[in-house]
């Protein structure tokens, strides 16, 4: 009986224990997957995927833009990787793999702003790769898109155009600037997400080389126009103006490139390689702006390091960099650390919920034992909401009612928590709106009471159990309603002159038959107003009725022209 007993308590306890066990939280296990190692043929690219899925890898990073080069046929801005049989298309092939296996997939468009590389420094030779599948052979045509526009290319303060790699190779760069350029590659990455079923697109290099970059015709030109005549190469290369000026030509590409991606994809995923903290100003890769405007869902830092207190601590950094919740995919440097630096990396990233962005998948079998004995259970990549707003997106003339509009979507959440906010000081503060919208929606915003003259930027946030993500509009939205100052006034019956200041007619006015209402801001009065029938934009009117004395006059300031 003592035994029995002693066997059914061990059971409770057994039973308890399976009950209350927490399940692994999501996260995102990310493998980059570089061209040459594992798209040469179907059965190699199966085996490769099968062995990243036992680690417990559940998305993988493909590399799709390498040295001039793009992983599928028929693209209309790149070749195909050479060395693959004829009709073999290995970007559609690994998709359906991936998928098959329940694993996500992002393209990798690894070389961005750079073309590719060799080792003389000379633009007519074509770089040399070691691979094992396709043997040891040059790449033939790598360069033939570069060396055909020589006012792309981005050139340092003397004069040279491929940047020196300490490795013993020489990178030939694009002109981040040059709106050819961006252009190219805008269309060149909506191609690749509008071809084929990718969970994502993944960015790298949208930078500049380094502060020594660049100092090209073009780039001097368009300075010196903005900067009354003042040449770049006669600055410091850390000069403040000069740094803030290019990260904005690049914060700029990335607005162009993500309302473009929205075009093509409404809910693709966007996320970037970026550089670590202390290299933002040095490639002026401004992504904490690209994180707060929107421009980017996820970040996926190159935390490259050996050290797990030195990987802790710069992560820590780049999180104090973007807004509050945002998505994060730390870089794992799986090719250089060792294991149990691996182990306390991962320790610490699922700590306060971050994914990894591992570099690279032909690494991991040194770390095997590591991921196997931290990824026992297999999970779910998290997503953070993908937010457009669609309407103002800025630089508009507003007035009278505004409808913001919006689309939210997270394969996640069916139903997010949205919100709509305005900042008069370019997005530094924020005053809400509105909230507990629908996903995709819109909002009326009554114009009318805000203050005279100022301009707005207007944002929409969505957030889930996990993150939040927004979009804002990309530059300020004048509100007219009160920037025209009426002098008109009226002699009243009792003698008295009334001023009108700051009042402004709205645009079809006149389809009231000429009869209309003023309102203060404050709302405290509502005065005919007298008007003719042809009353039109911007005319001047004046008010019957009794006002506040402002320094003997009597004036109702902060006005606004409403119909009737």
């Amino acid at each position: 009986m003592h035994r029995l007993c002693n066997a059914l308590i061990l059971c409770f306890i057994l039973a308890a224990c399976i009950q209350t066990q927490v399940a692994a939280a999501p996260e995102c296990r990310g493998a980059v997957i570089v061209s040459y190692i594992s798209f040469s043929n179907l059965t190699t690219l199966r085996s490769h995927l099968d062995y990243l899925k036992s680690l417990g890898v559940n998305a993988v990073f493909v590399d799709a833009l390498c040295r001039g080069f793009v992983l599928y046929p028929g693209s209309s801005y790149l070749p195909k990787y050479p060395g693959y049989p004829a009709g073999w298309d290995p970007m559609a092939a690994i998709v359906q793999e991936a998928h098959a296996r329940g694993m996500e997939v992002y393209a990798w468009m690894e070389y961005g702003f750079f073309a590719f590389y060799n080792n003389s420094g000379d633009v007519k030779d074509d770089p040399w790769v070691t691979d094992t599948a396709l043997g040891y052979h040059q790449l033939t045509g790598a360069g033939n898109v570069f060396r055909a526009h020589p006012t792309w290319w981005s050139y340092d303060r003397s004069g040279n155009y491929p940047l020196y790699n300490p490795a013993g190779y020489y990178h030939f760069i694009y002109n981040p600037i040059n709106p050819e350029v961006q252009d190219f590659f805008i269309n060149l990455y909506a191609e690749i997400c509008q071809r084929y079923d990718i969970d994502g697109l993944n960015l790298d290099r949208i930078r500049y080389a380094n502060s020594n970059y660049t100092y090209d015709s073009y780039t001097r030109q368009l300075y010196a126009s903005e900067h009354n005549g003042i040449d770049p190469i006669d600055l410091a290369t850390n000069d403040p103006t000069w740094l803030a000026w290019k990260k904005a030509e690049l914060n700029d590409f990335m607005r162009r490139l993500r309302e473009r991606i929205h075009q093509v994809k409404p809910n693709m995923l966007v996320f970037a390689n970026v550089t670590t903290s202390g290299d933002i100003d040095d490639k002026c890769q401004d992504y904490p702006t690209w994180s707060q405007r929107g421009y980017l869902d996820i970040l996926a830092p190159m935390n490259y390091t050996t050290s797990a207190s030195q990987w802790n601590s710069e992560f820590q950094k780049e999180i104090a960099l973007a807004p509050q919740r945002f998505c994060f995919w730390e870089g794992l440097n799986c090719q250089a650390a060792d294991s149990a630096s691996i182990g306390q990396m991962i320790d610490y990233g699922e700590s306060i919920g971050a994914g990894f962005d591992i570099w690279f998948s032909s690494t991991l079998a040194q770390h095997e034992p590591t991921l196997k004995s931290k990824w026992t259970t297999p999970v779910t990549v998290p997503h953070p909401p993908v937010v457009y707003l669609t309407y103002p997106r800025g630089k508009q003339i507003l007035s009278g009612d505004v409808p913001i509009c919006w689309n939210a979507w997270d394969k996640d959440a069916d139903q997010l928590s949205i919100e709509v906010d305005a900042s008069t000081n370019g997005g530094m503060t924020w005053s809400m709106l509105a909230s507990n919208q629908l996903n995709t929606g819109s909002f009326i915003w009554h114009t009318k009471y805000t203050t005279p003259g100022v301009n707005y930027m207007i944002r929409v946030r969505a957030s889930d159990e996990r993150y939040v993500n927004g979009d804002e509009s990309s530059g300020v939205n004048v509100l007219t309603n009160n920037l025209r100052s009426v002098s008109g006034a009226r002699a009243m019956p009792d003698g008295s002159i009334v001023g009108i200041q700051h009042a402004f007619v709205t645009a079809g006015a006149g389809d009231f038959n000429g009869r209309i209402y003023i309102e203060s801001s404050d709302r405290t009065s509502g005065l005919a107003v007298i008007t003719d029938d042809s009353i039109a934009r911007g005319s001047e009117v004046t008010v019957a009725g009794s006002l506040t004395t402002v320094n003997g006059e009597r004036v109702l300031s902060n006005a606004v022209i409403v119909p009737e």
